[in-house]
């Protein structure tokens, strides 16, 4: 591996603060829309650990003489457009507002993943380390609560409740 310049470390973190932003987002729009309290509960905290992770990457960011991400990717907004379009006519169940949440989560896994494969200085990957770490253990509170929504909506199905 060869040492990446600022400008390229700087190119990476912007990846993630976009990735970032992007779980932040959908977080915050399906804590609305979720049912369940505790549901509600963990995806506002998880939309704040996002945020919390953005501003960090910033400091990064800015600290190395660079101009920081301020958004996220323009995809992700046009899926948010939609998103917002079609529940305005359906509510989704809790077990798919979890899954969405999901894909987003691991696509910024992905991304920290890749930044993790690249040289970056101690310092850098100390905070990416961390900050994936976060992601990990969100990623896997998430997947429990999937599997016991899984779980319910198989037990109705068997016995025959709604």
């Amino acid at each position: 591996m060869s040492v990446l310049t600022t400008q390229e470390v700087a190119s990476v973190l912007n990846h993630l603060i976009k990735a970032d932003r992007d779980v932040c987002e959908e977080f915050k729009i399906a804590s609305r829309d979720a049912r369940s309290i505790s549901v509600q509960r963990a995806l506002t905290e998880f939309a704040r650990g996002s945020r919390s992770r953005v501003r960090e990457l910033q400091t990064v960011v800015s600290g190395l003489g660079e101009s920081a991400a301020m958004e996220g990717t323009l995809g992700s907004w046009l899926h948010r457009g939609w998103t917002n379009f079609r529940n305005r006519f359906s509510r989704q169940s809790e077990h798919a507002i979890l899954e969405y949440c999901m894909t987003y989560l691991e696509s910024a896994i992905d991304n920290y993943l890749d930044a993790l494969d690249q040289d970056l200085p101690n310092v850098v990957r100390t905070i990416v380390e961390r900050e994936f770490a976060d992601m990990r253990a969100a990623h896997d509170l998430i997947d429990a609560e999937l599997s016991a929504s899984f779980a319910h909506v198989a037990i109705d199905q068997v016995t025959g409740h709604p």
